[in-house]
């Protein structure tokens, strides 16, 4: 409670939990906190302040948004084996995929094939392959 500092607590419970339970529980120590057996966990994550969890995978979500997260498990150490989220993660896949697609002339077809997906940034229809591989696009 003392790390809420005022602030609306929502609970998410796991999909396992006993409902009824659980949020008799939660009521009794939180009465005015919203409590959800269902809905999408990512985005209650999204739009938090504060993450706490007990043992779930979740905490990389929080963590990986830049949000302050408790957890039974060592903080330091999920900071240390979370992947890198510097903004270019796909730049990077794209860079071992064309050095995949140089050194196989087998999977050298799969830039021929044509897929096409819609690019929001610049509001237009692209080939998926120029998303990916922009300068190996046919």
């Amino acid at each position: 409670m003392d790390i809420a500092s005022g602030r609306k607590l929502v609970f998410r419970l796991h999909p396992n939990e006993k409902a009824e339970r659980a949020e008799r529980e939660i009521r009794r120590y939180a009465p005015g906190a919203l409590v959800f057996s269902s809905g999408n966990t990512e985005e209650m994550i999204a739009n938090c302040d504060v993450l706490i969890t007990k043992y779930s995978s979740t905490v990389y979500v929080g963590l990986a948004l830049g949000k302050e997260c408790y957890s039974e498990f060592d903080m330091d150490l999920l900071r240390q084996l979370m992947p890198i989220q510097n903004g270019c993660a796909a730049e990077n896949i794209a860079r071992v995929c064309q050095s995949l697609l140089a050194e196989s002339p087998a999977i050298e077809q799969i830039g021929k094939v044509r897929l096409s997906s819609y690019d929001a940034q610049r509001g237009e229809r692209r080939g998926l392959l120029q998303h990916i591989f922009p300068r190996r696009a046919a």
